[in-house]
């Protein structure tokens, strides 16, 4: 593992066309160790006075007796596609699975029939945005607790809405219930372990950063986003784990640079929002794009779709599954940071 300022290049493999569609239109580390606790007090500190000494002892006597540091809680999933899968349990027997999706803000989305099945009951209503950019119509239930895997929540919203069913499609299996959004990061830690196939939820002040790359990851407006470099254009992107392609940018970041002249377009696709309205891809390829210290690429496919976000949000567009599952990333939203393992 190398930490040096010499950027990783990791080259996409040669794709057929089919392969650059997105499948629905929406948008390891190794195994982390916990820290190894107080280190040793330097020798400098054996000239204080004999008082002093003892409040220290005291101090680091009584934080090691208040709290230690704890594990994370893991939580198993099950990659469809692109789609991280977990179960949601809502009591009394009442388990749906879910996809975890990080570009989802500021709640969770769940569909009626689902809703119904496990008792969610709506209580106010409002609009939210689908990924292609239209307004749709929600209502708003708090659940008052639930479990994924041994992690507790407790009240959580939900928005109940319908979600097309091609959006929900899992092969050989049932549809998915919703998806689970922002709230899971939260005053966390959530590493993705795509190899282990399995998420770990740290408290923040129990993370081991040490040996990790981070850059700035800022929320805007309840989204996590980070600023890739694609062939020298800066791009602030929505951390997303619901989004299959590797790069999406909206039409006025491309417009902006003139991506449509820059690159040659490789094919064209319908993708599909949550309101089940159809919008159009542009199929391209990215030369180059750099996330920071380890996370440099060739050859990253990329799609141009119509604006799915307000120009001035300063939201550019999506960095999705086909570049986070090369990363292994850890999301931690209150120290406005993205982590993963540099090579």
């Amino acid at each position: 593992m190398s930490h040096g300022d010499a950027p990783r290049l990791n080259t996409f493999p040669c794709r057929s066309e089919d392969a650059l569609l997105p499948r629905t239109g929406r948008r390891s580390p190794d195994e982390v160790k916990p820290n190894p606790g107080f280190s040793a007090v330097p020798s400098g500190l054996r000239l204080v006075s004999s008082r002093l000494r003892a409040l220290l002892a005291f101090g680091l006597l009584a934080g090691g007796l208040a709290r230690a540091a704890e594990p994370p809680v893991e939580i198993p999933f099950a990659l469809e596609g692109h789609n991280i899968v977990i179960g949601v349990d809502f009591g009394q027997g009442r388990r749906l699975p879910f996809a975890l999706d990080t570009g989802l803000a500021p709640g969770n989305l769940v569909t009626p029939e689902a809703a119904k099945r496990v008792g969610i009951e709506a209580q106010a209503s409002l609009g939210v945005r689908d990924a292609g950019g239209a307004r749709v119509d929600a209502h708003v239930a708090k659940v008052p607790s639930l479990r994924i895997a041994g992690l507790a929540l407790s009240d959580q919203l939900f928005a109940v809405t319908r979600i097309p069913s091609q959006v929900l499609q899992r092969p050989g299996k049932g549809l998915l219930a919703g998806y689970i959004g922002a709230p899971l990061l939260a005053d966390a830690v959530v590493c993705i372990d795509y190899g282990r196939r399995k998420l770990a939820y740290w408290h923040r002040a129990d993370f081991p950063a040490a040996g990790l790359v981070s850059v700035p990851m800022q929320l805007k407006h309840g989204l996590p986003t980070v600023s890739v470099d694609i062939d020298g254009a800066p791009a602030t992107l929505i951390v997303d784990s619901g989004a299959d392609t590797a790069i999406t940018v909206y039409a006025s970041f491309a417009q902006r640079h003139d991506f449509i002249r820059r690159y040659r377009i490789r094919g064209t696709d319908q993708g599909n929002g949550g309101s089940g309205r159809s919008f159009q891809a542009l199929l391209t390829e990215a030369d180059s794009t750099k996330l920071g210290p380890g996370a440099a690429f060739e050859n990253t496919p990329m799609q141009v779709i119509p604006q799915g976000m307000d120009p001035q949000w300063g939201i550019d567009g999506v960095l999705g599954f086909q570049v986070l599952q090369l990363l292994d990333p850890c999301l931690d939203e209150a120290g406005g940071r993205l982590l993963y393992r540099g090579e």
